[in-house]
């Protein structure tokens, strides 16, 4: 409640923002550095199935192997489906980066550990689910990279509560509002990048001058080696001799 009734003042005043976080966020650092090497456990028991394991041994007292296997497949989906499991590494990916300060300003921050243990939580998961994916679930429904560009650019909008915190930080604790300054600056490095994320790379659909380069490329002319019945240089034929009518 303490948090949620200086939401108000914020309103009133949204540059109060840079002093709220370097006063109340660091205090949160050992509470993140206890939280991050639980995950270890939590990610490393995932391996063992036991839910479906549970399931599983609970049908195979009703119906055969087959179809109890068959039952108590796929896992729980609002847990264990990669949207969930890409919003909880996203959400120790950004508390990594936002605990992670130099040296100069990590007494104001916290421990200087959060952003290791991160790492070692990151580098295990990749083993877990790298085995979970492809060797012990069943097959999931490809969207082409939509949880991938999800993550990427809430890593990105994580890294804004980062620069607002260490301006906030080096605000409060500096000698001169230098520091903090440059410290907001880079916050324009991060608008073109954002916004370069989200214009330039195109996930559903191809930018027209990919399309152009592409139409030309499919319906270019086909070596002499090709078969004259083959699929493409039939549609490439017609297309010729859609061209000059």
């Amino acid at each position: 409640m303490r948090h949620v009734t200086q939401v108000h003042p914020c309103h009133q005043n949204p540059t109060d923002v840079f002093s709220l976080l370097a006063s109340t966020l660091p205090t949160a650092t050992h509470f993140y550095l206890n939280y991050v090497p639980v995950q270890w456990g939590t990610h490393l028991m995932n391996m063992m199935r036991y839910v479906p394991l549970a399931k599983y041994l609970g049908y195979r007292k009703v119906c055969s192997d087959d179809k109890a296997r068959e039952r108590a497949e796929p896992e729980d989906q609002d847990y264990y489906g990669m949207g969930s499991r890409s919003a909880r590494h996203t959400l120790i990916a950004v508390t990594g980066l936002v605990f992670c300060p130099s040296e100069s300003v990590g007494q104001y921050l916290g421990h200087p550990l959060c952003f290791p243990v991160a790492m070692i939580l990151t580098w295990r998961c990749r083993y877990v689910y790298a085995y979970l994916c492809v060797y012990a679930e069943t097959k999931k429904a490809d969207l082409g990279g939509v949880f991938w560009s999800t993550k990427m650019r809430h890593v990105q909008q994580g890294l804004l509560i980062y620069i607002v915190l260490m301006t906030g930080v080096l605000l409060q604790r500096g000698s001169s509002i230098g520091p903090g300054v440059i410290a907001a600056s880079s916050s324009a490095v991060w608008l073109w990048s954002y916004r370069r994320f989200n214009h330039r790379f195109h996930l559903d659909n191809l930018p027209l001058k990919d399309m152009k380069v592409t139409r030309v490329q499919y319906f270019s002319p086909i070596p002499l080696v090709q078969s004259p019945y083959s699929p493409i240089f039939c549609r490439a034929r017609c297309f010729e001799e859609e061209q000059h009518m």
